[in-house]
C-alpha cells in the first residue's frame, strides 16, 4: 500500500467518524426538541428585561449578547419568569413585547421562546 492510499484511508475513517458523532447530535438534539414541542402547552408571554453578557470570539474579540426574560402565566395560574437560553446582538426582542412561548406543564420555568 503506497503513502498516498494510507493516508487517504485514515483521513477518510478520520473524516467518516466525526461526521457520523455529528450526524448522531444532531439527530438526538432534533428528536428532543420534538419531544418538547409536541408535548409543551402554548401561552403569551411578555419580554420583561434583556441581560447583556460579554462575549469573547475566537480572534479575543468581545461584544455584547443579549438574553430575553419572560414572564408568563401558566394554565395553573402560576406566574413563571424564565431566561432565555438564547441571545442576540442586535436584540431580537424590545422590552415590553409580546411573545409565544412553548412551555412543559411540569417544569413550566423551562420554558422557551417559540420561534
Amino acid at each position: 500500500m503506497n503513502e498516498d492510499t494510507k493516508f487517504s484511508r485514515i483521513f477518510g475513517s478520520i473524516f467518516g467518524g466525526v461526521g457520523s458523532i455529528i450526524a448522531v447530535t444532531g439527530i438526538i438534539i432534533g428528536l428532543n426538541t420534538r419531544s418538547f414541542v409536541t408535548s409543551a402547552i402554548p401561552a403569551q408571554g411578555t419580554i420583561i428585561d434583556l441581560v447583556q453578557r460579554s462575549s469573547t470570539d475566537s480572534k479575543g474579540s468581545s461584544s455584547y449578547v443579549y438574553y430575553p426574560v419572560v414572564k408568563f402565566t401558566a394554565r395553573s395560574g402560576e406566574s413563571t419568569v424564565f431566561e432565555a437560553d438564547t441571545g442576540s446582538n442586535p436584540p431580537e426582542f424590545t422590552k415590553g413585547q409580546q411573545v409565544e412561548i412553548l412551555y412543559s406543564p411540569q417544569k413550566p420555568d423551562s420554558a422557551r421562546i417559540n420561534s
